[in-house]
Parts: structure tokens; C-alpha cells; sequence
């Protein structure tokens, strides 16, 4: 590449970061989490300068991870604190949204009873054809999809169970109403592509990694009260593993 190319090229790239820097400031800087920021075509008029530059720009911002792209529907203000989490301790959804100072809200998808199948007694540790809840729920935080949780649950220790207790905190239900004592919890993390529904849900592409969390609840008797599987939004979500020598 001659010296002019070279030139020319690194004004290029001089101009590409100078607009990255003016969208920061002029869109995402004082903008909540989450929001959607102004189209291609909509930038590229307020800055007087082509689209091309404009995906340029927004290019860089993607790669400092300040904004995030959804297929089909925009870019997003990317939050500047992941959530980030402790494989030593678990939050439940209301503690970690008092935690963070953040507005929760459960939407239940599904709730019904099924007689268990080989899956279902296995991880509850009952027997086959007993009567489990299925449940399925939307988490919010702030108006943001935080995660969607399929959970287990025997019948026989919660007869009572409804979705006006699924559409708030079921452990202070657990605890507080039913007085038993929440001992441990297995986890485990599963890397996997979305489903459809599950992607649709989440508003991310179908190619999207993510992690699901797997969670085997126990009494302090022992005894298994929950199993549930939980999609957590790439997008505000990351896990890290500390191990000492």
C-alpha cells in the first residue's frame, strides 16, 4: 500500500472513531440502559456524512461494547455493569432486584399440573406420575427481559401454589408463608443457542450464545422442593469463575 493510501486510510479511520465519539455523547452517554438509539439513516442525517461511515462508527461503538445489535430491530445501549455473578451464592430474583436497586416484575407464561414423567422424578427426586406444577415465567428488571425461568415443583408440598404467587417472589412465599427453611442449591451452566421462542422472548438473534442455568433447590430435611431452568439474557449477564492455586 503506497503512503497515500496509508494516509488516506488513517484519515478515514480518524473520522469513523470522531462520529463513534459524537453518538456516544450525543446518544448514549446520558441515556438509560437498554434504550434503542437513532437508525442508520437518522445519524447519518443529523451528522451530514454517509451510512457507510455511520456503520463505521456504530462498528467501533459494538466493539467497545457501549451499544449492542439486535437483528431486525436495532442497536441498544449496552449497560456499562454486566451482571455478573457468584457460583458461591445465589441471589433470588427480588433479592438481587433490591440488590441492584431495580424495579422486578414476573410475567407467568404458563402454569399448569402434569403428572411426572422419567425427567420430572428424576430431578425432584419423587415418584413417576406424581403430580408436579409446570411453570413458566418471564423476569423483568426494569422493564428489561432479565431472564425466562421453567420450573418444577411437587404438588405435594405447595397444594396452594397459583400464578398470583408465581407473579411475585415464590421463595418469600417458601419461607415466610410456608415457614421452611431454603438450605442449598446445585447449579449448573449450560451453553446453548436459543429456541426460537426463547430468542423471540429474549429479542436476540437465533445464533445468540447463551447461558442456562440449571438450579436443584433443597430443604434443610434434604428434600428436593424445586428443579428449574433459567435463560439469562446475554446481553446483561457474565459469569465469572475465580480458583486459587
Amino acid at each position: 500500500m503506497s503512503k497515500k493510501n496509508t494516509s488516506y486510510q488513517v484519515i478515514k479511520q480518524k473520522l469513523f472513531s470522531k462520529i463513534a465519539d459524537h453518538i456516544y455523547q450525543d446518544f448514549i452517554s446520558s441515556k438509560q440502559d437498554h434504550e434503542i438509539i437513532p437508525s442508520e439513516n437518522q445519524l447519518a442525517s443529523h451528522y451530514q456524512v454517509s451510512r457507510t461511515t455511520i456503520r463505521r462508527a456504530l462498528a467501533e461503538l459494538v466493539e467497545s461494547e457501549k451499544i449492542y445489535s439486535v437483528h431486525g430491530s436495532g442497536r441498544y445501549i449496552r449497560s456499562n455493569k454486566r451482571r455478573q455473578h457468584s457460583l458461591n451464592f445465589v441471589y433470588s430474583f427480588h433479592e438481587l432486584a433490591k440488590k441492584e436497586k431495580s424495579i422486578p416484575f414476573t410475567k407467568v407464561l404458563d402454569f399448569r399440573i402434569q403428572a411426572a414423567n422419567t425427567f420430572h422424578a428424576k430431578k425432584l427426586n419423587i415418584e413417576l406420575d406424581a403430580l408436579v406444577y409446570f411453570t413458566k415465567r418471564i423476569r423483568y428488571l426494569n422493564n428489561f427481559v432479565h431472564s425466562i425461568e421453567i420450573g418444577y415443583m411437587p404438588v405435594s408440598l405447595f397444594p396452594e401454589l397459583s400464578i398470583e404467587i408465581l407473579s411475585h417472589s415464590k421463595y418469600e412465599y417458601i419461607t415466610q408463608q410456608k415457614n421452611r427453611k431454603i438450605k442449598s442449591h446445585d447449579l449448573e451452566l449450560i451453553p446453548a443457542h436459543p429456541t426460537p421462542e426463547i430468542a423471540d422472548i429474549l429479542n436476540i438473534p437465533l445464533n445468540t450464545p447463551l447461558i442456562i442455568t440449571t438450579t436443584t433447590s433443597y430443604f434443610d430435611t434434604g428434600e428436593i422442593f424445586e428443579y428449574t431452568e433459567a435463560f439469562k439474557n446475554p446481553v446483561d449477564h457474565q459469569f465469572l469463575i475465580h480458583i486459587e492455586k
